[in-house]
């Protein structure tokens, strides 16, 4: 992938989009395609096709997709969201497969992995069942399921990078926001903001998280580009209590109310992504949690 290549980023006012966004304008690629929602709907097909064969993308980073809240990960399946965010993703990989794209990187999940007591590496996924029972996991699952037999039959080369929760520098009073430290992050802002007595967050205490910063994350994902295997794990080695991070982001706010969790029994983890593959390619997470909540948080 050059400079003057041609690439196409899905969801580019996502969280994972807009990382590599910024990370390809930081290294000075000049022909990036950012469609909105009205100029591509994903999820019509004829849509993606005609839009594919009329502005030949060599590269594809597809981020675009439909995801339930952070609160309703642990509940039942929408269905709605999974026909959606599977119409997204059967559409792009498709249309990039029968139009000659050099190759396309996505985004997986660490819960499509199985539960191992050990640092898992792209060699234990189990290509028979995923773990979860969310419309989100099942729809990776998908995804990484289509791109391996496209692969297979030498259609399309692709990665998928498989990251734990990410997490960046900006805050803002979106208490829903799907992300979990986002989620976090919001909550206890707007609370120190408005000196609640307490709040209540939806997710476990005790719940062990690996993250990945943004910025990490956009860098691995250009170099993925030049990895050839199906996964690729991202992830920084530290691992947190939910527990944990809300007391750090309590004190960095100044929230002095009580915290009191709704303590779904969901994904309790960790999940330990070991990231040899890519570090051998170079890659090392730069930007650690704790200091992002103490100086970088905006």
């Amino acid at each position: 992938m050059q400079n003057s290549s041609k690439v196409l980023i899905t969801g580019a006012t996502g969280l994972s989009g807009s990382a590599i966004n910024k990370k390809l304008k930081e290294k000075g690629f000049e022909n990036v395609l950012t469609p909105t929602h009205e100029e591509l709907d994903l999820t019509r097909k004829f849509c993606v096709n005609d839009y594919f064969k009329e502005h030949k993308p060599e590269y594809v980073f597809h981020c675009a997709g439909k995801i339930s809240t952070h609160m309703s990960h642990h509940k039942i399946t929408n269905s709605e969201i999974l026909s959606t965010d599977g119409y997204i993703n059967l559409n792009t990989i498709n249309a990039a497969a029968n139009n000659h794209v050099q190759k396309l990187i996505t985004v997986g999940s660490c819960w499509n992995y199985p539960k191992l007591n050990k640092g898992i590496s792209e060699k234990d996924f189990d290509s028979t069942s995923s773990q979860g029972d969310s419309g989100h996991e099942i729809s990776k699952f998908l995804l990484i399921s289509l791109l391996k037999q496209l692969r297979k039959e030498k259609r399309l080369d692709s990665t998928i990078l498989m990251i734990p929760p990410l997490y960046g520098d900006n805050v803002h009073e979106d208490v829903n926001d799907k992300h979990v430290f986002a989620y976090l992050c919001n909550n206890i802002y707007v609370a120190a903001k408005q000196k609640l007595r307490e709040i209540t967050l939806s997710s476990v205490p005790t719940n062990q998280r690996q993250f990945v910063h943004t910025d990490d994350f956009g860098e691995a994902a250009i170099m993925a580009m030049g990895v050839d295997s199906l996964l690729l794990n991202v992830a920084n080695d530290e691992v947190f209590s939910m527990e944990a991070v809300a007391e750090k982001l309590a004190k960095k706010w100044g929230f002095e109310g009580k915290i009191k969790w709704e303590k779904q029994v969901s994904n309790e983890g960790p999940q330990i992504l070991d990231c040899s593959l890519l570090k051998s390619k170079g890659w090392s997470p730069k930007i650690g949690l704790e200091a992002t909540i103490s100086s970088r948080l905006v």
